[in-house]
């Protein structure tokens, strides 16, 4: 005779199962709009836990400067993408700190978006761990996150 717990606990199992999402989740550590929606999306992921597998892909914006152009914010140069960094600040309350594009601007999104897919590979915690790291080691200390010694 089959214990009615032990049947609970199976039809749970694949009811998860049968009821899991997985989400392709687009982002880029140089991103000031995936910075500001971080704690929703955290909030999202830790409600959906178990209804939720999430794949990260890196989604490496900025190749370099010679090979950018954002026509719709009128951006083609480091010093140009300090207003739009501010503006995700005012519009999402998120603290973010533009100077970066002044002092010490980044080459590219590229070497921090490999750096997050290589800590991937060891680890999807660690992965997620190091990519907010990153993400407030640009947005709030300021640093240049394409520099080898910052990774």
């Amino acid at each position: 005779m089959v214990n009615q717990r032990q049947t609970t606990q199976e039809s749970d199992r694949s009811y998860l199962a049968a009821d899991a999402v997985e989400v392709s989740y687009y982002t880029d550590p140089l991103c000031c709009w995936s910075w500001a929606m971080a704690p929703a999306w955290d909030r999202l992921t830790v409600q959906l836990a178990k209804h939720l597998k999430v794949c990260h892909k890196m989604g490496g914006l900025l190749p370099s400067w010679k090979h950018f152009e954002d026509v719709a914010h009128s951006i083609n140069r480091p010093s140009q993408m300090g207003p739009e960094w501010m503006c995700a600040a005012e519009l999402s309350g998120a603290t973010i700190n533009s100077q970066v594009w002044i002092t010490d601007p980044p080459a590219s999104s590229y070497p921090a978006c490999i750096a997050v897919k290589y800590v991937q590979l060891q680890s999807e915690d660690f992965a997620e761990a190091f990519l907010h790291l990153l993400r407030k080691a640009v947005m709030v200390d300021g640093k240049n996150i394409s520099k080898t010694g910052v990774l």
